[in-house]
Parts: C-alpha cells; structure tokens; sequence
C-alpha cells in the first residue's frame, strides 16, 4: 500500500505502541519500516511525533537510531 501511495506521502510521523513514545518503547519495528522505506524511494521528511518517555536526548537518540539505515 505504502509503494503505490509513495508519490502522496508528505511525511512519515513516528510514535510506538503502545504509549506513543520513542521508538524502541513499544511494539514497532520501526528499524525494519525504516529499510522499507529506503528500499522504495522514500525520501521525504521522518518525524517524531512522540512523548519522551525519559530523558529527551535519550529519546531523540533512539529515533535516530531507528532511522540510521
């Protein structure tokens, strides 16, 4: 679905399940959509539309990490 709908993505928002927190807090493999994403072409703006569920640079570390492919 997401490769036919790639030319009207505007952006990707990232918030894990349960929770909404960064990634690497819930249930999502985001480091596998991540590689996903770059296999089809994405080359859009990715943003964490998430609560940090400690610290923040911790947070902004883990999303990074999950989108570094």
């Amino acid at each position: 679905m997401c490769r036919k709908s790639l030319p009207w993505i505007g952006e990707i928002q990232v918030a894990d399940v349960p929770g909404r927190c960064e990634p690497g807090t819930g249930e999502v493999n985001w480091h596998g959509i991540a590689k996903a994403l770059k296999a089809m072409g994405y080359s859009g703006p990715v943003g964490m539309e998430a609560f940090a569920a400690g610290d923040a640079d911790t947070a902004l570390e883990a999303f990074r990490n999950a989108f570094t492919v």
